[in-house]
């Protein structure tokens, strides 16, 4: 085997100032970036746009060679790309994304290997493929040998990619389709049930079948995953069996990367950064069958793999125009907190893009230029790391005026990357990525409930910090004064005894189902978690009637919340100490309030809740709220971005007497100010610097 070839660049992500950073050869580099196709027409132009905005970093798509055997390699591609990028800009750091899989004739080979679908239909490579696995790592590593020996003085790193459009969650997922049920699915399975059990009289035990043997073991039929006990919910005591393949499909997925990173690591002697789309947590909770079919739900694991270095995801597809907040995908914070870089994608539908891009797109310069100061301000106050794209190739970047307007963002970044980031949120989003291998197969839990209540906490009128329950389990959740905790449904014992600690003194929200699933389903799991009395009730809608008279927490509300779909099971809270927050249609308490020893306790039985019942919670827990309106606002407590949901006048409030600075410009906006009014039209953005008063 060749040795690992050393290039004069070396790059890693390391702490710098208490975030996760890009350097090359030791020093700090600005991780804005551009992405476009080397073979659009628009490409070259974009590069050197991308250079005059200061831009250094340029990410494309090359090709990962994988010939019948006997044939040579044919990296004309990946070469006609690399050199593209060098003639516009000599000085570009090359970021290199390429698929991995199989070409159709490996896969007419290799049948057994193919995923196949519960409509019998196959598509594609089973992830559980050993022999995928193997033939693909060795073309990977002549693929890095044979760039690092050409062009690795300009090579930062590459970005493998694979399945559904690349993203590494399974084909057709965005269908209402079960996968994989291919021979490679069931041999990986049994594999890894035989792992984790060790013997058959522990299998047994654990999925309640005496008979049951390690050669029996096979990917429970498309009957068996679309079954459930218990409504909403799988009884660990009964359904272990689609527990465990749930977990084992994230696995199969996640495990592969963790090969590719160490390949890469090898052949470049650990020169190189490694970056993945992976972590897409809260928009798999969209999917019409739900997460747990995802194989996005490993985030934890490659989170913590030393080879893996920036995770990434484009801007949530959800309220990403005018207007909206541009989400992220993932819990971005458990990304930073385990040493990693997160990138947005952002493939912003410019005003140069075709009027039917959709997904957001926008109008005109201006539109243009607010939206991409908006996802700017998404990433600063973390320290992240984003690339902007042309991703139809068309040209969508194409523009001086765009490159313009990125330059000044890309300049602002540059001159405070010094500045530790000063990223304390007074509030924490928890969201869980093993509870839905314990849940059904379906949207109408999962989306109102993560996919799409991101929005009623990104126009709450404050910044929030977004983890995974590990995260707050583990101790690596910074203190804050309010805990939201979205779906975590199964925890055990020791799970349950560390958040209860980690809490004292602190108001924890728990929405419908908190806490049901431990190593039993018992409804008296949902009152220990939350602190709240709640008894079984009979099923029915989830829309819920805010208690608004002589209420603390129901002011200003004045129409229902949640969801029509029937809630199964449906607990109701009784609970003598707790005020009512709001009820069920037959009068039932849904939501309650209730301070007890350990800190305020909050159940919402409800798929989702409007940001004004968000804000009422935070300012009775102490929080400050600069916005009592539905817009955005992105701030870290100095720099602050507030986008206009809905045009008119705008007040904001701030927590100090401060001078006011215009970030883009550097224009005085007020001097000693504790609040500021601005009228704005849908869409807008303002950037600003708020520097204390001194005394």
């Amino acid at each position: 085997m060749n040795a690992p070839r050393r290039t004069s660049l070396s790059a890693e992500v390391k702490d710098f100032k208490g975030s996760p950073a890009i350097f090359v050869n030791g020093a700090p580099t600005n991780p804005l970036m551009f992405f476009g196709w080397a073979e659009s027409p628009f490409y070259s132009e974009q590069v050197w746009l991308a250079k005059q905005a200061g831009v250094r970093i340029y990410s494309f798509g090359i090709s990962l060679p994988w010939p019948e055997p006997g044939q040579e390699a044919d990296f004309s591609q990946t070469d006609a790309a690399i050199n593209a990028t060098l003639a516009a800009n000599p000085e570009a750091l090359l970021l290199m994304r390429f698929e991995t899989g199989p070409p159709d004739w490996w896969l007419e080979q290799h049948p057994d290997d193919r995923m196949l679908f519960d409509d019998g239909k196959t598509q594609g490579w089973s992830m559980a493929s050993t022999s995928w696995r193997r033939e693909m790592l060795e073309r990977l590593k002549i693929l890095v040998r044979h760039c690092e020996e050409k062009y690795g003085d300009r090579i930062l790193g590459y970005h493998p990619c694979g399945q559904e459009t690349g993203e590494w969650f399974y084909f057709r997922t965005w269908e209402p389709r079960l996968s994989d049920f291919s021979p490679a699915m069931n041999r990986g399975f049994a594999d890894y049930v035989k792992v984790k059990y060790q013997t058959e009289d522990s299998l047994r035990l654990a999925w309640n079948n005496p008979l049951i043997t390690f050669g029996q073991v096979a990917v429970p039929s498309p009957v068996e995953q679309l079954h459930t006990d218990l409504g909403f919910f799988r009884d660990p005591q009964t359904e272990a069996k689609v527990i465990d393949y749930f977990e084992y499909k994230q696995t199969a997925m996640e495990e592969p990367l963790e090969q590719i990173a160490r390949a890469i690591k090898e052949e470049t002697a650990g020169a190189k950064l490694v970056c993945f789309f992976y972590g897409y947590t809260f928009e798999m909770h969209g999917l019409p069958l739900g997460p747990q079919g995802s194989g996005h739900l490993a985030m934890a694991k490659l989170v913590h793999c030393p080879d893996v270095d920036i995770l990434c995801a484009p801007v949530s597809y959800v309220d990403r125009g005018l207007g909206g907040a541009g989400y992220f995908m993932s819990a971005v914070d458990t990304v930073r907190s385990g040493g990693k870089l997160w990138l947005n994608e952002d493939d912003t539908r410019t005003y140069l893009s075709d009027p039917d891009s959709n997904f957001g797109r926008v109008g005109t310069p201006l539109e243009t230029f607010w939206v991409h100061q908006r996802n700017f301000a998404q990433l600063w106050p973390r320290r992240l790391a984003c690339w902007y794209m042309d991703l139809g190739g068309t040209g969508w970047l194409a523009g001086m005026d765009i490159w313009e307007n990125i330059a000044r963002l890309n300049q602002f970044y540059g001159l405070h990357q010094d500045e530790a980031a000063r990223w304390e949120p007074d509030v924490a989003l928890i969201v869980d990525e093993v509870s839905p291998f314990s849940t059904a197969c379906t949207s109408v839990l999962h989306s109102p409930l993560v996919y799409q209540t991101r929005r009623d906490f990104f126009h709450m009128g404050t910044s929030f910090s977004i983890h995974l329950l590990i995260d707050l389990v583990e101790g690596r959740v910074p203190p804050a004064k309010v805990y939201f905790f979205l779906n975590c449904f199964r925890l055990d014992s020791g799970q349950r005894a560390a958040i209860l600690r980690y809490l004292r003194g602190r108001t924890a929200v728990w929405f419908y189902g908190g806490g049901f699933l431990a190593e039993n389903a018992d409804d008296g799991n949902i009152s220990a978690a939350t602190g709240i009395s709640v008894v079984r009730s009979s099923p029915q809608p989830g829309k819920v009637t805010p208690e608004t008279a002589g209420a603390f927490f129901g002011e200003g509300l004045a129409d229902s919340f949640g969801t029509s779909a029937v809630l199964d099971p449906l607990w109701a809270v009784k609970d003598e100490r707790a005020e009512v927050v709001g009820r069920y249609p037959n009068g039932e308490v849904a939501a309650a309030a209730k301070r007890t020893p350990a800190g305020l306790r909050i159940y919402i039985g409800a798929l989702q809740c409007p940001a004004k019942l968000l804000r009422n919670i935070l300012r009775l827990s102490g929080v400050h709220i600069y916005c009592d309106s539905d817009d955005v606002v992105l701030t870290d407590g100095r720099f602050l971005a507030f986008v206009a949901a809905s045009a008119g006048s705008k007040h904001l409030s701030f927590q100090d007497r401060c001078l006011v600075v215009d970030v883009l410009d550097g224009r005085t906006i007020a001097h000693g100010v504790d609040s500021l009014d601005l009228e704005m039209a849908q869409g807008e953005t303002r950037l600003f610097l708020l520097i204390r008063a001194r005394g």
